[in-house]
């Protein structure tokens, strides 16, 4: 069980507690009905952390892009000074982005796969009593038989007329059941005792009816079933079980004072007497079925409810309109704390109305990949892979380039003295073992190096720094030694094309020549005018590659252009083969913004 999923449990429990106060502060300003409903909001924060909550607003942002492709459009060729000179640049960079990286170790923890272990166990054993109460209720239906005194059959009618139910519902009777009950969502069914037929008491049936009839209009059953599976999920957790209770009871409550609107006053004595005589006799306990019975706290509950019934005023519907607004307000604040990919930072929003999103699947095959390119003279996007293109993932050895201008804004290094002397420490890349500058130990993504530049620059002004840029999610807590391997560091793609504008144009104002020497460190290749710079970084987890990137830009006479590509598999994807994919697509599509 992550530790994500278990903070998201403390944080329901906490608007759990903060609506059980709303109830009790303002329980005599708000209807019965409405501390029902309440619950509503508090049941939907439980499945929060199952959701991408962070792509919600990505679902009307892809309806967007779809529309604004059947509009004409601009289709000029932002890359025509590119087009037909990357093959060039093939040839001149196959050496220079050989990609160096080593693996790292990642291993699930005991207690981790402990904690998991018995989580999945409680609900399989969560799941078997709810499944054995709902066949319960099946055999409770089997066994039962359809009612046939017109006189009770007509009555049913009636009540059924009253609540407004247009539904085709089931009336049956049992000999097994002491108490009603009503259970389903597209055919209600509502089973009452047999004796409770067979003795014939009209106003005693009314009433069952119009209960049991309210629960089906209502459509209960289905909040019975998301109590249901909630139970089953968070089987552990104590407010789920005290939150099942008082749903349970605050339900009944509602339906009692629903019931009570169809009376006269005169009938509500009466129908206390008949909550009365079912109180403690649910014969069948199951979160599956609505009855009229319950506890004695239950039943003590809602004769209290019947005794101070008034009928409901203007100023206490505007009330409840408040107090629900306040309760959803409150549960959609909980948001950015309970998504599991919200703990992470995976997510970031992409919102630009000059971009065209388009299909480059025929260069990534069967990898998971995204692809971004921008335009700086047009202000222009194109995107292949919407969501992947706005997912963080750790960067990997693309995190180099502005660990160097850390470096070099610190003083570090300085452009023209940058190179670092080798310790002697024997590594497993032969490329590393040796002196390196700046521009070298880029070429070769030498990690020793940069991890020096890091350490001697220092936590506190590294995390600064990245927090200067935005970089990604910001999160250097995986130490100075691997934050950027597969660790705490995430980025997404449009935000490597993002930083590398931002450094290029120097928005942030650093020292120019520190801006330059960097770029140059970058450089890769060039063909006639156009300049081609880049850097690959591959995740290799457990010695098998996981996460290829390759990001960098493309100098042109008239323009620049940034690209940012990533791909993933469970073995074969590197920064290598992410560049060549990268360099195919510049030389071989037309590129429309």
């Amino acid at each position: 069980m992550s530790i994500q999923f278990l903070v998201s449990s403390v944080v329901v429990a906490l608007l759990a507690f903060c609506i059980i106060l709303i109830k009790k502060l303002l329980a005599r300003h708000i209807s019965p009905g409405m501390q029902y409903y309440i619950w509503l909001p508090v049941l939907s924060a439980f499945w929060m952390p199952f959701l991408p909550l962070q792509n919600i607003s990505s679902i009307t942002g892809q309806i967007k892009p779809w529309l604004l492709s059947l509009l004409p459009c601009n289709k000029n060729t932002l890359l025509t000074a590119l087009s037909g000179k990357t093959s060039a640049l093939h040839s001149g960079t196959a050496s220079i982005m050989d990609d160096f990286y080593i693996s790292v170790e990642r291993s699930t923890s005991f207690i981790s796969t402990m904690l998991t272990a018995i989580w999945i166990t409680g609900m399989i054993c969560a799941a078997a009593i709810t499944l054995y109460t709902g066949l319960k209720i099946m055999k409770l239906y089997y066994s039962s038989m359809p009612v046939q005194n017109k006189q009770v059959k007509q009555v049913f009618l009636d009540c059924r007329h009253i609540t407004g139910i247009k539904t085709k519902t089931s009336f049956r009777s049992s000999a097994f059941l002491q108490s009603p009950v009503s259970f389903g969502i597209i055919r209600p069914c509502v089973i009452v005792p047999i004796r409770l037929v067979s003795e014939h008491n009209t106003d005693e049936i009314r009433y069952i009816l119009l209960h049991e009839l309210h629960h089906c209009k209502c459509k209960d059953s289905i909040v019975n079933y998301i109590i249901c599976l909630t139970g089953i999920i968070y089987w552990f957790h104590p407010i789920i079980w005290y939150i099942k209770k008082e749903i349970c009871t605050d339900r009944e409550i509602a339906c009692d004072t629903a019931v009570l609107n169809k009376l006269n006053p005169a009938e509500y004595l009466d129908y206390g007497n008949t909550l009365i005589t079912f109180a403690e006799k649910m014969s069948v306990s199951s979160y599956f079925a609505s009855s009229i019975g319950g506890t004695k706290k239950q039943i003590t509950r809602r004769i209290i409810n019947i005794a101070s019934y008034q009928c409901m005023t203007l100023r206490k519907k505007i009330k409840n309109v408040i107090v629900f607004t306040l309760a959803c307000v409150l549960a959609t604040g909980c948001i950015p704390y309970m998504s599991v990919n919200a703990f992470s930072g995976s997510g970031y929003k992409f919102e630009k109305n000059n971009t065209i999103y388009t299909d480059y699947s025929t260069f990534f095959k069967d990898y998971k990949a995204s692809f971004v390119l921008y335009g700086l003279e047009q202000d222009s996007w194109q995107i292949y892979n919407r969501k992947g293109c706005t997912e963080r993932i750790a960067p990997n050895s693309t995190y180099k380039i502005y660990s160097a201008l850390c470096a070099l804004e610190n003083g570090i290094i300085t452009p023209a003295d940058n190179t670092i002397a080798w310790d002697g420490t024997q590594h497993s890349v032969n490329a590393w073992n040796k002196d390196h500058s700046l521009k070298t130990a880029m070429q070769n993504s030498v990690n020793w190096y940069f991890k020096l530049l890091d350490k001697k620059s220092g936590f506190t002004h590294m995390q600064q720094f990245f927090h200067k840029i935005h970089y990604g999610n910001e999160d250097l807590s995986g130490g100075l030694d691997g934050y950027w391997l597969e660790s705490s560091l995430k980025i997404s793609p449009v935000e490597q094309v993002n930083l590398l504008k931002y450094m290029y144009t120097n928005e942030a104002g650093f020292n120019e020549e520190n801006v330059q020497a960097v770029k140059s460190s970058m450089f890769i290749s060039s063909s006639g005018d156009v300049s081609f710079y880049g850097k690959t970084g591959t995740g290799n987890i457990n010695g098998k590659n996981t996460n290829g990137w390759f990001i960098g830009f493309a100098e042109t006479p008239d323009n620049t252009f940034f690209f940012a590509t990533n791909i993933q598999s469970d073995n074969n994807a590197d920064g290598k083969t992410a560049a060549r994919i990268t360099l195919d697509i510049l030389n071989n599509i037309n590129w429309r913004f």
